[in-house]
C-alpha cells in the first residue's frame, strides 16, 4: 500500500518474536526485513523512452496510486517526460484507486481517448489496464498500434493472449517465487539473521510485441 499500513503492528510483532518473513513487490521503510521488488521506477522510464524513440510526444500514463508499485511507476513516467521536455498537463496522467478500476477508470479513459487530440502513446500501470485501453480504443474505432500505441507492465499471460499482443515491461514472477523460497529457507536456517544484500531489486526489461509502432 502507498498508505500507512494498518498491519504495521502485526509486522512488528513478527519481528519481536523473531519470526522470519519477507516482503514481495513493495516494502515499508519502517519495517526492516528483506524484500524482493522490481525496479518499477526504472521500468516506467524504459517504457516512456521506447515511446519517444518511436516518435511519440503526446504521451499519457495511467496509474493506480494506492499502492507503491503504482506510485513508483508514475514517478518514473513523470521523471522521463521531464527529462525529455515533455510538458505534462492534467490530460496526460490518469490516476485511480483500486476500487475505481471497474467504475470510474474506464470513464476517465474514454473521455480522453474520445478527444480529437487524443494521446498517441499510452503507458499503463499493468497489462490488465492496457487491455482495458485496448478495448476502449477499439470501441472508438481507433486502431492499435496505427492510431494509438499501448504499453503495459508485468508481462502477464494476458499480454500474450490479446490482439494485438501487448508490448510490456517484464516482471520476473517465477524467479521471484523461487528466490523468495530460497530466501525464507535461508532466514530459517540462519535464525532470521539477514543482510541488506539479501534484498533483491530486479532489473525490468522491455518486451516488444504488436501494440506499439512509430508515429
Amino acid at each position: 500500500s502507498a498508505y500507512q499500513s494498518p498491519n504495521i503492528g502485526y509486522f512488528n510483532n513478527l519481528i519481536k518474536q523473531n519470526i522470519p518473513f519477507i516482503m514481495i513487490n513493495a516494502s515499508y521503510p519502517q519495517i526492516k526485513v528483506p524484500s524482493l521488488c522490481v525496479d518499477d521506477f526504472k521500468g516506467a522510464r524504459i517504457a516512456v523512452e521506447y515511446l519517444l524513440t518511436l516518435g511519440h510526444r503526446n504521451i499519457m500514463g495511467i496509474f493506480k496510486v494506492d499502492d507503491l508499485q503504482g506510485v513508483n511507476r508514475m514517478n518514473g513516467f513523470i521523471a522521463m517526460c521531464q527529462e525529455n521536455n515533455i510538458q505534462l498537463n492534467e490530460n496526460q496522467i490518469i490516476t485511480y484507486l483500486s476500487e475505481e478500476t471497474e467504475s470510474l477508470l474506464p470513464q476517465k479513459i474514454e473521455k480522453l481517448i474520445a478527444e480529437k487530440n487524443h494521446p498517441t502513446g499510452i503507458f499503463c500501470y499493468n497489462d490488465e489496464i492496457a487491455f482495458k485501453v485496448l478495448n476502449i480504443a477499439h470501441n472508438f474505432k481507433l486502431k492499435v498500434p496505427e492510431d494509438i500505441s499501448i504499453i503495459g507492465f508485468d508481462d502477464s499471460q494476458i499480454s500474450k493472449m490479446v490482439y494485438p499482443k501487448l508490448t510490456t515491461i517484464t516482471h520476473p514472477k517465477e524467479k521471484m517465487g523461487i528466490d523468495a523460497a530460497k530466501l525464507i529457507i535461508k532466514l530459517i536456517n540462519n535464525h532470521n539473521q539477514f543482510k541488506d544484500s539479501d534484498s533483491i531489486l530486479y532489473e525490468p526489461t522491455l518486451v516488444v510485441r504488436n501494440s506499439t509502432a512509430p508515429i
